[in-house]
């Protein structure tokens, strides 16, 4: 059991359930070879990242100028 395998697996199938409940038209093959560039890491960046991580984006980039003190 690789855990790999495991996990794309599982990102498939919850892929498929979100597609089926929440929109039966969405093409996930587009989906997955999407490539974004997302412009800011904080607090609206993070969780735009996360939800196209959740649709199944799997070319995410992110720029973010800022600095942490």
């Amino acid at each position: 059991m690789d855990p790999r395998r495991l996990a794309a697996t599982a990102l498939d199938l919850n892929l498929q359930l979100m597609r089926w409940r929440a929109a039966p038209t969405l093409p996930l093959e587009r989906v997955a070879a999407a490539r974004c560039l997302l412009v800011g890491a904080g607090t609206l960046g993070c969780n735009v990242a996360r939800q196209l991580l959740a649709w199944g984006v799997r070319h995410l980039t992110l720029v973010d100028s800022g600095r942490v003190a």
